[in-house]
């Protein structure tokens, strides 16, 4: 059976691409027309158009060049094409077909009987356009068509190419008749054109939906008896097009359609150029009543991206006619009007709109359309440019629903169409129109606007079928196809600037945002449009868009440096290159470019800085008694053996330097100064900076000596500095000291007469080999400065008396710190307020101020017996001893220091 099928599709005739496989079972179609079984009593195929019982006006034959009077018998034949879509089925035949490849090719007609296997055949002839409109038309060669068994099937039974405008198919027929389904799509199209895959409709329900384009072959067949079918006879040759008396068989207007397979010509490219010459096609259709502020807003968006080039731009319009008929306040103004200027455009812009206010720039639609009696005919729309003088590079359709009337107007006033309805015939003469304008070089721009069914789906076939892809667009609200489409006009003249920033501080070269902290620049550009000389803040290196092509753009910078970088000063600012090529132009005052070219314009900004860096040196010492000019303050360097550091600058209180390098580290140190004095070391690792005597505390200044308490660090606490760029810097050591008062208390408790005058006290370091100095004061009870010394903080001092009068009897007591209200008066009485010191040694605090007494106490006298006994001699040897005992004691008490020290804490 196979080998028997083989043979018949290797004698079919010329076109023939595959075998004639079982009847494929259709998928789920799209089309609302459902396909009838394989039988006698096929149902009719139910057309996607209105009913029968619908008023439609008989179809009129599209003139196209004249195709030869009869088809040929047999076409030239074709290489048959590898289709993308077989079918498995597809594939033992075609291995079939190449294992039984000859060198040499069989001729047609012999292909054709192999094909038959006795069989007859049934001739189909479809006519095949490309273009139509008021200037005639021409027929379209190289097209593919294919019989297949439903509308949704992918592998054609057979094949043809048009010659002359015309395909022909040969279908062959087991018998004398057939009712089988057959349909012709289109399969491959030309060079320079696509197939038309789906179309959108006007459903029995009065939706549109989508349908796949095809039509069913043969004829109709009706009887009183029994409902209609289709019929394909043996021997019988069945047009789409309509010859001498005989009407078309199929592809008419019980098909809705034109009798012509059309074909999308591809849409050129816009000009690359900024300036184009624009046809504006309005649909002034009654479903456009209270929309039309829209469509004029719409139209203003292509004017307002237009204007300042050397654009044109021609007004049509079309509602069941071009122009429409129903319509107050505006007409066709197709003579190009130019746009270059604001003063241009807007006279365009008066064509169809006006003011709406005299307060501000809005405009409102000053034309109104009809709300009855106006259709929907994209053909003649698109026509009236395709047929006009000049020449355009892109024309826009406004629309805002699908075409219900083609053609020019009939015998009785209206083209052909009921007005309600979508029907094949009316997107076919569209794609003509399209097609003849864009046979012009006319770029075509599809845009449906204004409600959902435009917006949908279904309509974007309708829509790509008049334009292309890229070049339609579909918006429910007319504000985002105006928007879409302004984006659209302007690609060509849209240009856009952006500004890039370099800095060179010091030699060194920064992009924007890696220089140093405060320093900084705002950037400041005309906004697009405005030629007045103001401009608006913008962000470096980023692109500001909505500038055109030929405009001028004016660049402007603020610079602004940290109050903690008083030391860098601007040296310039110069624009240095504009795009590719490399210039010099002062920004100062700003700057005004040349014409902007089409697309990103990039401008190069330099900014040159130079800094300088001072450190200042100070002491604080913490006792107004201290001068700060004996210390030495220094600044070292740190290599990498901080130990080897070498000075840097150095002096006395307020030294200063201005050649300090940015970053250094320097260890700070304040030397030679009392020492009784000690600097603030709050370092955690001292060996980091040996050279460095303690802790810093550093602030910025702003160059007058203030310091503005910006956040830039300024370090110090760890004995080094590192002087920012451009910094003022006063770096103060803080040394402080420690207050002892030394005072001396006597008790005379065996009725002596000591007084505190009668000594001098001493405070003397504790610590072995030290280089302190011992302080004394003389005795006295009361504080006051003569009784005050200054100790170093937390240093050890033992306190010791010594006697200023010879020979003076008494004793050494306790060491006792005071604990009362230092600024009252010392209460010696009150043992309370007295606190003994226990290890005898005193150590302040840093600020701290202590008061101390040393308590002395006075020796009874001996007393001589007034009675006898033993007789004179052991009184004498007694008294004897005594005085010697009180000459010691005399002595020990003239050098307390080596006979009576005390320790005090």
């Amino acid at each position: 059976m196979s080998t028997l099928l083989l043979i018949v599709v290797l004698a079919l005739g010329p076109g023939i691409t595959g075998p004639a496989s079982a009847a494929e079972t259709p998928g789920e179609a799209e089309s609302p027309a459902p396909v009838a079984p394989d039988d006698n009593t096929d149902a009719p195929e139910e057309s996607p158009t209105p009913s029968p019982s619908e008023s439609v006006p008989a179809e009129a034959p599209v003139e196209l060049e004249e195709p030869p009077s009869e088809a040929p018998e047999s076409p030239a034949p074709t290489e048959p094409e590898e289709s993308s879509s077989a079918t498995p089925e597809d594939d033992d035949s075609a291995a079939q077909v190449e294992d039984d490849a000859t060198d040499e090719e069989p001729a047609p007609q012999q292909r054709m009987q192999r094909n038959m296997g006795g069989s007859n055949t049934a001739t189909v002839e479809v006519k095949v356009g490309e273009t139509r409109g008021s200037v005639g038309g021409n027929a379209l060669d190289g097209a593919e068509l294919g019989i297949f068994r439903s509308l949704t099937a992918s592998s054609p039974i057979t094949t043809c190419r048009s010659s002359s405008g015309i395909c022909t198919l040969e279908i062959p027929i087991d018998g004398s008749s057939t009712s089988t389904p057959y349909f012709v799509k289109a399969v491959t199209a030309p060079a320079g054109y696509s197939v038309v895959g789906d179309l959108g409709v006007t459903d029995n329900y009065g939706q549109i939906s989508r349908s796949n384009y095809g039509f069913r072959v043969g004829e109709r067949v009706c009887s009183w008896y029994r409902p209609c079918t289709w019929e394909l006879r043996s021997g019988k040759t069945y047009r789409s097009y309509p010859t001498g008396r005989q009407g078309a068989d199929f592809m008419s207007a019980d098909d809705a359609s034109s009798g012509i397979f059309p074909f999308i010509r591809d849409n050129p490219s816009l000009p690359s150029q900024c300036g184009m010459d624009v046809a504006v096609i309005l649909d002034l259709s009654t479903s456009m009543n209270g929309s039309e502020d829209e469509l004029a807003e719409t139209t203003n968006r292509v004017v307002d991206e237009l204007q300042g080039t050397p654009s044109t731009v021609s007004m049509f319009n079309f509602g069941t006619h071009s122009p429409a008929t129903r319509v107050w306040g505006i007409s066709d103004y197709t003579a190009p009007q130019p746009v270059d200027t604001r003063e241009k455009a807007d006279k365009v812009r008066d064509l169809y709109s006006a003011r709406a206010d005299w307060w501000s720039s809005r405009r409102a639609a000053k034309f109104v359309i009809s709300s009855y009696g106006e259709g929907t005919n994209w053909d003649r729309g698109l026509s009236a440019p395709a047929d006009a003088p000049s020449s355009y590079d892109a024309a826009v359709v406004l629309t805002d629903g699908n075409p219900t009337y083609h053609g020019e107007p009939t015998y009785y006033g209206n083209p052909q169409g009921n007005g309600a309805h979508t029907r094949f015939a009316e997107v076919e003469h569209a794609i003509f129109s399209a097609n003849a304008l864009k046979a012009k070089g006319t770029h075509v721009i599809a845009v449906g606007a204004g409600n959902r069914e435009i917006a949908g789906a279904v309509s974007r076939s309708n829509l790509l079928a008049i334009s292309g892809s890229g070049a339609m667009i579909q918006q429910s609200d007319f504000d985002d196809a105006a928007e879409e489409l302004a984006n659209m006009m302007k690609q060509n003249c849209a240009s856009s600037v952006a500004v890039d920033k370099t800095w060179v501080i010091n030699g060194t070269e920064y992009a924007q945002g890696t220089q140093p902290e405060g320093i900084d620049a705002e950037l400041f550009l005309s906004a697009p449009g405005d030629s007045s000389g103001k401009t608006r803040q913008a962000a470096w290196g980023q692109e500001r868009e909505g500038y055109m092509a030929g405009t001028q753009v004016r660049l402007k910078e603020t610079l602004s440096i940290s109050e903690t970088r008083p030391g860098c000063q601007l040296k310039s600012s110069e624009v240095t290159a504009v795009g590719p090529a490399s210039t010099s132009a002062s920004l100062t005052g700003g700057y005004l470019s040349k014409a902007l070219s089409a697309g990103v314009t990039r401008f190069s900004v330099t900014s040159t800085v130079i800094c300088e860096q001072s450190l200042t040196l100070t002491m604080e010492a913490k006792d107004k008694r201290a001068d700060a000019s004996r210390w030495k303050l220094s600044a070292y360097s740190t290599p990498e053996d901080p130990r080897k550091g070498k000075p840097v600058f150095s002096g006395s209180q307020g030294v200063k330097s201005h050649s300090v390098a940015a970053g250094q580290t320097l260890q700070l140190a304040a030397e030679q100064g009392p020492e009784v004095f000690v600097q603030d070391d709050k370092r955690s690792n001292p060996s980091r900076a040996p050279l460095a005597t303690g802790s810093w505390t550093c602030v910025h200044s702003d160059g007058r000596g203030s310091a503005p308490g910006a956040g830039l660090p300024a370090g110090g606490e760890d004995g080094t500095v590192q002087v920012p760029l451009g910094a003022d810097l006063n770096c103060t050591a803080t040394s402080r000291t420690a207050e002892a008062t030394l005072l001396k208390h006597v008790v005379n408790e065996h009725g002596g007469t000591i007084a505190p005058e009668d000594f001098q006290l001493q405070a003397v370091p504790t610590a072995s080999g030290s280089a302190l100095a011992s302080k004394t004061v003389p005795g006295s009870g009361a504080p006051s400065e003569s009784t005050a010394v200054l100790v170093r903080p937390a240093q050890g001092y033992t306190i010791s008396e010594e006697s200023l009068v010879e020979n003076l009897a008494f004793r050494t007591g306790e060491l006792q710190r005071y604990t009362g209200v230092p600024n009252e008066a010392i209460d010696h009485q009150d043992a309370r307020l007295w606190e003994t010191v226990s290890d005898g040694e005193i150590a302040v605090e840093a600020d701290g101020a202590e008061i101390y007494r040393l308590v002395s106490y006075d020796i009874a006298p001996s007393v001589l017996p007034q009675t006898g006994g033993l007789g004179s001699m052991p009184y004498l040897l007694g008294g004897g001893a005594m005085i010697t005992l009180a000459a010691l004691a005399a002595f020990k008490l003239r050098h307390p220091a080596r006979t009576s020290r005390r320790r005090a804490a």
